[in-house]
């Protein structure tokens, strides 16, 4: 392979982040700005639906290293959902929880999914494996969210396992 075509799928794979944004494993959905407060209106979130995990990348434009950020992962219709919660706590670290949720009823699970919070970069990547999401199905609903008064990024409806 000459030294041209591994530059190019090089800065390829920097620009889609390794996956086009409506493959099979994900998808990039742009959300309405304005709808939120500045330092929680999500712009887009790329969802990936992957073998291993399932994750997000939600970008808020002017995101600070403050507040909570929160990744919805249920089965397309169901009545029920995993939501992994990352929140910024006053020294500075993340805190983590995951929780099911069902009508109402909020059962902490133990899970370590990984979670990074970039305020320079502007996004919160949330990052949760397989083995922790019982229960659904290859095909799965996914939606980002961010604060108290949350804003919610547009969903993945089905996306499926790549």
């Amino acid at each position: 392979m000459s030294r041209a075509v591994v530059v190019v799928v090089a800065v390829l794979v920097a620009l889609t982040g390794g996956v086009a944004p409506s493959s099979a494993q994900g998808v990039e959905k742009v959300d309405a700005r304005g709808d939120a407060s500045a330092r929680l209106d999500i712009s887009r979130v790329v969802y990936r639906n992957l073998p291993g995990r399932a994750s997000a990348r939600v970008v808020v434009p002017r995101l600070v290293r403050d507040g909570t950020t929160h990744l919805v992962l249920a089965n397309p219709g169901s009545d029920w959902a995993y939501v992994a919660l990352v929140r910024v706590a006053d020294d500075g670290t993340l805190r983590t929880r995951f929780v099911r949720s069902s009508g109402g009823d909020v059962q902490r699970r133990s899970c370590r999914f990984t979670a990074a919070w970039d305020a320079r970069a502007n996004h919160v990547d949330i990052s949760v494996p397989r083995r922790c999401l019982k229960g659904l199905r290859s095909t799965l609903y996914l939606q980002a969210a961010t604060g108290l008064r949350q804003d919610y990024a547009p969903p993945a409806r089905r996306l499926p396992q790549g």
